[in-house]
Formats: structure tokens, C-alpha cells, sequence
């Protein structure tokens, strides 16, 4: 047997449960270098039971500036984990949003809106079908749900506000199925943060496509009563927990401040100041 066969026997011999403990003391980076060792070292570490000890890497950043001339504040999303590849695709097409692995392109169909899922690596695409509405509609954001390292369906989450309700309705689509579904909101299931979070005066902050999902939910900025929060959502549209956002952005003696939080803890919604500079 030689050095590199002894090598790769070496590692299939090691029990996973050691191998995950070292692997959490390890930088992420080098985490995310560790999954070309081998496909038993991928599978590992994309494993979602392993995900959570392991160290992850910055999926991106909630941008919040304030804008002079209007008072008030701009919202972006920046994906700090999304690769570009180019595709042979009009560029006047709208892209909904990009995922590790493939992109969403927006279109209208006869005053509707459809979508096209494609996979710039192989080619390959996916028609979606418009989501059908009983009522008119003021505003639609439709938010795109993928995990390569779970499974190989997609969703798409589609909010709509519409004109003559105070309510948010909420549409899944599911690639598994081919279906759309017209979810109800429960209710009853919804106490606490999470009740009323879908009224009209929950604003989204920032309405573009670009939305993180991390650990199988989508994750919104939005408005409530003044008070910024992150509401994570499934891939059906229900809520599942609201995390406040530390602070507002200010100004010191006419100097703007620059801050930078990460989310250290994603089930007791504990934030950590990483920076803070003045500018």
C-alpha cells in the first residue's frame, strides 16, 4: 500500500464523533478547504446534525446607512458566500436572487409573475409556473430557498400584500412537488414576538430578492414599530422566531459610526460586537 492509500485509510478509520470535536476548534476556512481531503470529508462536514459545531464562515451582512437629504435609513443585503458564474442568459432578464448552485430569473406573464431556477454548472433550468392570486395585488416579494448540502428541491417563498387586506399572504412553491400552496397563517400557533408579525405594519426593510437562508430559514429585515428585527421564516412561510437587531445607526458630534455585529448565537439571538469605528 502506498503513502497516500495509507493515508486515506488512516482518516476512514477515525470515529466521526473525535473527528467532529477537532474539526470545531479548527478556523473556518480551513473547514471549507477540508471538503476536497475526500467525499467522505465533504459529506461530513456539509452533514446539517455536524453543521452546527463546526465553524462557519460569514454568509454576508445586514447593510444599514442612513441617508441625510430624507432622514431616514437604506437597507441592503450583501452575500458574502454566493459565487457568480457566467451564464448565456438576456441580461434583461430579472434575477430574482443567486444561491450556491444556481440562480432565479423573474418574468411577467400576462400582467403575472413566473420564474426560471437554472444551474450555470450544468445548464440545466426549471420553468415555475405563475403563483395564482384571488385578490389584486399591491406589492409581491418572492424569496428563493436552496440547500445543495440537503437536498436538491428548491422553494420559493412569495409574499403579497394585498390591496384591500391588512394581511400579508403567504404562497409556497416546492420544486418536489411542482405545486404552489396557499399557506394560512396560524394564528394561534403565533404568540409572543411572532404574533401579528405578518400585519401591513410590518415592513419590509429591505424589499429586494436578495435574502440570506441559513440553516433551512430565510431570514427578513424588517420593521416593527420602529424597532428593527430579523424574522427567520421555513421554507413554507411560517415564522419561526424574531431576533431584534442591536442598534439603529447614529451619529456622534457629526460623525457617522461604523459597526459591525455577527449573530454568535442563532437560538438564544446573543450578538457580539466584532468592530466599531469611528469615520
Amino acid at each position: 500500500m502506498d503513502c497516500s492509500k495509507r493515508r486515506a485509510a488512516a482518516l476512514g478509520d477515525l470515529p466521526v464523533d473525535p473527528l467532529v470535536e477537532i474539526l470545531c476548534r479548527v478556523p473556518a476556512k480551513s473547514v471549507c478547504r477540508f471538503k476536497c481531503v475526500s467525499k467522505a470529508w465533504r459529506d461530513l462536514i456539509a452533514d446539517p446534525h455536524h453543521r452546527k459545531k463546526l465553524p462557519q464562515a460569514m454568509q454576508g451582512l445586514f447593510c444599514v446607512t442612513p441617508d441625510e437629504s430624507s432622514k431616514a435609513y437604506s437597507f441592503s443585503f450583501i452575500d458574502l458566500a454566493a459565487r457568480s458564474v457566467p451564464l448565456d442568459i438576456d441580461p434583461s432578464f430579472s434575477f430574482l436572487t443567486e444561491l450556491p448552485g444556481i440562480q432565479a430569473l423573474e418574468y411577467s406573464i400576462t400582467s403575472s409573475l413566473a420564474y426560471i431556477v437554472c444551474n450555470p454548472t450544468t445548464k440545466e433550468w426549471e420553468a415555475v409556473p405563475p403563483c395564482s392570486s384571488h385578490s389584486p395585488t399591491l406589492l409581491t416579494c418572492t424569496y428563493l430557498a436552496f440547500d445543495p448540502a440537503v437536498s436538491s428541491h428548491f422553494n420559493l417563498v412569495q409574499f403579497q400584500v394585498e390591496t384591500h387586506e391588512e394581511f400579508l399572504s403567504v404562497h409556497a412553491y416546492s420544486s418536489e412537488t411542482g405545486t404552489w400552496s396557499d399557506n394560512q397563517i396560524d394564528e394561534q400557533g403565533e404568540e409572543g414576538q411572532l404574533e401579528g408579525w405578518h400585519m401591513v405594519r410590518f415592513n419590509l426593510a429591505d424589499p429586494s430578492p436578495r435574502c440570506p437562508f441559513i440553516n433551512g430559514f430565510l431570514n427578513l429585515l424588517v420593521w416593527d414599530d420602529d424597532e428593527m428585527k430579523i424574522v427567520a421564516l421555513d421554507v413554507q412561510g411560517k415564522s419561526r422566531r424574531m431576533i431584534p437587531v442591536p442598534h439603529k445607526v447614529d451619529t456622534h458630534e457629526g460623525k457617522y459610526k461604523l459597526s459591525i455585529w455577527a449573530l454568535q448565537d442563532y437560538d438564544t439571538k446573543e450578538w457580539v460586537l466584532k468592530h466599531n469605528v469611528e469615520m
